[in-house]
């Protein structure tokens, strides 16, 4: 155990891993549980590595040193299969390429031959459906920054990673939060759900001053929330389609009255909500039934269905495909344009900067930042996201 625990030290070392190693796994974060099974895979003496989706949450420097890990067990000779939507990636680290659609191969490459416009193609198809109308992320125009909706002072968690965060989120924006995980968003997050433990500092939330805890009722009112991880908390497996198209919605008008649910306005929330997504599934089908990636379509058109103020979104388009995800940046930026806030979590520097106004960086449970997404390249900001000299700074 000695020498197991030294080799995934190194490994964590190396590759820039969060990792404390006497931490229980069912109390790590997802982005940390990912790291763990990463690890695991870099210390295993096996002949074949298969990666599915790795890098969703790992930031950009972290990615690098994977890629370049794997392109070296390659030439030493490991066979390494490496399964991604994110085809910079595929392209970065692939000497052959095979492009799946709806179960079925429909093209193999060379590296040398493919092209990521080609790839893209390939994976969308020529159906119309989700995300094919080709709307780019920034196509929608904000409505213009607005008052604040959402207004953070001092907040922090006592003897938590969270610290003294100050950052305003107005109508009509969408601020980005960007950063390694494991550096503070998945307490950020809670705490603007109401859960984990009473905050230090001020919220303001449309007009009103909260501390402590901010109140259930007046987030049910005024906010939406896509989770950033979808299996374990936004959906419960054991509910059918239409029951977890319910949640979020179960306390309000229509489909709830005098605590009394009502079939019919579930049913017609249920449809709207997957016609949203694209989705042709059972409404009595099990949650389990549909693939990742149509479980995460389905929480983000729940959200989007809710009559909100501000829209909190972690990780939107974690594991969707080029067309899906496209549809959901597209979304985000709508959000803005017709008037709401938009909170936008993403370990993902090319969403960061294709869908926010500003975007600012946790970086140790620091803020840095928010700055104009036009005064930030992507080597900058994958510098602040490592905490490369960077000075603290709120906004």
């Amino acid at each position: 155990m000695r020498a197991a625990r030294g080799r995934l030290v190194a490994l964590a070392e190396r590759f820039g891993f969060s990792l404390n190693f006497d931490d229980r796994v069912g109390g790590l974060d997802g982005p940390r549980r990912q790291w763990v099974a990463i690890a695991r895979l870099l210390a295993a003496d096996a002949h074949i590595l298969i990666l599915d989706e790795p890098t969703a949450f790992i930031g950009p420097r972290e990615t690098d040193r994977l890629l370049a890990f794997l392109r070296h067990q390659a030439g030493q000779g490991q066979a390494v299969a490496f399964i991604s939507h994110k085809l910079p990636e595929v392209l970065a680290v692939a000497d052959r390429i095979t492009v799946l659609r709806r179960g079925r191969v429909v093209g193999r490459f060379l590296r040398e031959e493919a092209a990521e416009r080609d790839l893209a193609r390939l994976m969308v198809g020529e159906r119309p459906g989700i995300g094919e109308e080709r709307a780019e992320a920034g196509d929608a125009e904000p409505a213009g920054r607005g008052a604040p909706v959402l207004r953070l002072r001092g907040v922090g968690l006592p003897g938590g990673r969270l610290q003294d965060v100050n950052v305003t989120v107005r109508a009509g924006e969408v601020l980005g939060i960007g950063g390694v995980a494991g550096n503070g968003q998945q307490e950020l997050a809670d705490l603007l759900l109401g859960l984990g433990p009473n905050y230090a500092g001020e919220i303001t939330l449309i007009g009103h001053r909260c501390r402590g805890r901010l109140p259930r009722g007046l987030l049910r009112q005024v906010m939406a929330h896509i989770p950033g991880e979808v299996v374990n908390r936004g959906l419960v497996g054991t509910m059918t389609v239409e029951e977890n198209c319910l949640l979020g919605h179960h306390r309000r008008p229509p489909v709830a009255r005098m605590g009394c649910l009502s079939g019919s306005a579930l049913r017609s929330l249920a449809e709207g909500v997957l016609s949203a997504a694209r989705l042709t599934v059972p409404l009595k089908g099990p949650i389990g039934s549909l693939s990742g990636g149509m479980q995460q379509r389905l929480a983000v058109a729940r959200a989007l269905a809710k009559s909100h103020r501000i829209l909190l979104a972690e990780q939107p388009t974690a594991g969707l495909d080029v067309a899906a995800a496209a549809w959901v940046r597209a979304a985000v930026r709508q959000e803005a344009a017709e008037g709401r806030a938009v909170l936008l979590i993403s370990y993902d520097l090319d969403e960061l900067l294709a869908v926010s106004d500003r975007v600012a960086v946790l970086y140790d449970g620091r803020l840095l930042g928010p700055y104009p997404r036009t005064e930030l390249s992507p080597a900058r900001l994958a510098d602040l996201m490592s905490g490369v000299g960077v000075a603290h700074e709120t906004g």
